[in-house]
């Protein structure tokens, strides 16, 4: 299989895994009264999150950093990427939510890390 399908199937299944918890979290801010469209505010938290795990493996073809950098390299293309994908869902409703921004920065990093290290891992074996 080739590189990109295998480390665009490992980013979107880290996304939807950790699209869950963000529900978790997210769910634990709402109102005691939640909003009468809770429902469709946590589906779009967590596609929001799987959104994000595509992009990041798409992207892992984009290379700027030589090959003895590739975790650092990996490191700012999930941080970026987090930040790009989670700037629409925290700052462009009612009320501005830092958490959910920063979230999906360490979830950006964590996906676009572990989706490279095990795609480098398994392409050695």
């Amino acid at each position: 299989m080739k590189k990109i399908y295998l480390r665009t199937l490992i980013s979107t299944l880290l996304g939807a895994i950790l699209g869950i918890f963000c529900i978790i979290g997210v769910n634990k801010r709402l109102p005691v009264n939640p909003i009468p469209n809770a429902a469709i505010f946590l589906t779009a938290a967590w596609y929001n999150r799987l959104i994000m795990g595509i992009m990041v493996g798409l992207a892992g073809e984009f290379h700027y950093l030589n090959e003895k950098y590739h975790i650092v390299e990996s490191i700012l293309r999930g941080i970026v990427i987090g930040a790009i994908i989670s700037v629409s869902f925290s700052f462009l409703h009612q009320e501005v939510t830092w958490t959910y921004f920063l979230a999906g920065i360490c979830y950006g990093l964590v996906i676009d890390l572990v989706s490279s290290l095990l795609v480098k891992k398994i392409g050695r074996e």
